[in-house]
């Protein structure tokens, strides 16, 4: 193979990574019990065409003056004709989602509750996904992949300490062998 695929992975997150008081059936105020981490993919070609997929989806609600989206902010029927327009692009969506209660019942319990470590892991997971999508894709065009990644904005994330991490993955000094791993070939943790 020698050619190139080059993909952008474009992350965001709702919810929230803490674990203080958890919203519950007893409880209304706190924080959510799910945190939703998701990826839209694109190759680099298509990158440019981002914005225009954008404002056809901003279309959607006449009235807005903003070009930011929030999935919270339209209707059901303009939720369903946002998903459709989306439907038809040529781009791919990778989704996890994490329900917290459950890592309070776990035993590594305090890992996660220290700064970054559950989005960290997180996003571990995505990525996992992520390169092994993009390299079978590109397999299919007789190239080898190459992704880079972009975070939303996200005032308490420290990319310092997540490319640290993922370096640390990479460089096999994990004490338990993973299931799945990030496919070095098609992601460097500098990108």
């Amino acid at each position: 193979m020698s050619d190139l695929k080059e993909y952008i992975c474009y992350i965001d997150e709702s919810g929230d990574a803490g674990f203080g008081k958890l919203k519950n059936s007893e409880r209304s105020n706190g924080q959510s019990q799910w945190f939703a981490l998701g990826a839209a993919i694109v190759s680099m070609e298509n990158d440019k065409l981002l914005p225009a997929w954008r404002d056809e989806i901003s279309a959607l609600r006449r009235q807005s003056r903003t070009r930011l989206i929030h999935f919270k902010d339209f209707n059901h029927n303009q939720r369903k004709a946002a998903c459709s327009l989306l439907s038809e692009k040529a781009m791919g969506v990778c989704v996890l989602l994490s329900n917290k209660a459950t890592i309070l019942d776990s035993s590594k319990k305090e890992i996660y509750k220290q700064k970054g470590h559950l989005y960290n892991y997180l996003v571990r997971y995505l990525l996992e996904r992520v390169t092994e999508c993009c390299s079978r894709k590109a397999e299919q065009a007789n190239a080898q992949a190459r992704l880079k990644v972009i975070f939303s904005r996200r005032a308490n994330t420290d990319y310092q300490q997540m490319k640290a991490y993922l370096t640390y993955i990479r460089d096999g000094k994990e004490k338990f062998k993973p299931v799945r791993s990030i496919d070095w070939n098609v992601f460097d943790p500098s990108n």
